[in-house]
């Protein structure tokens, strides 16, 4: 069985943003956090906003991320006819 997830705190973000701009790896950012190179990497790539990393704007867009995770992309409780054919 694979290792539990958990969503990367606003502490770790904080962590990211620091190294990041002080010229640390992504191997070492993920060392020091105990996650894997790749969170590091999607979070890096993926999170960041106009151009820079900063840990508040990425706290942000990743909350959104899920809440629309969520929310969003409920098709049944969106579309009346659907939700009384079901």
């Amino acid at each position: 069985m694979g290792q539990k997830y958990t969503h990367l705190s606003y502490e770790d973000r904080v962590k990211i943003e620091h190294w990041h701009k002080n010229g640390k790896s992504i191997r070492y950012i993920a060392r020091e956090l105990g996650r894997s190179p790749n969170t590091i990497s999607y979070e890096l790539k993926h999170l960041t906003v106009s151009g820079q990393y900063v840990a508040k704007k990425a706290s942000v867009k990743a909350y959104q991320k899920r809440y629309c995770a969520r929310v969003c992309s409920n098709k049944v409780a969106r579309d009346k006819d659907l939700r009384e054919l079901v």
